[in-house]
């Protein structure tokens, strides 16, 4: 689960890269709290984009992601 989340948002960042969000000490990159790492947690790639990786990742079996059995039951 934790390479999951590293390589999304090593995605979203370079995806933020084409923008200016990323050229500037911002909050939106974490830079307004002391020692945090620098990020950006928002996906700029577009809906369109954002629906057809979600897809994906469903038919692939939610890889990447943990359930518990609670989770699965629906409660």
């Amino acid at each position: 689960m934790k390479d999951a989340e590293e390589e999304w948002s090593k995605h979203c960042w370079e995806v933020a890269s084409a923008t200016l969000f990323t050229k500037a000490e911002s909050w939106y990159t974490g830079a307004n709290i002391k020692d945090k790492p620098v990020g950006f947690p928002i996906y700029l790639g577009g809906v369109g984009n954002y629906r057809q990786i979600c897809t994906g990742i469903a038919e692939r079996g939610y890889e990447g992601f943990t359930f518990n059995a609670f989770q699965k039951a629906g409660k």
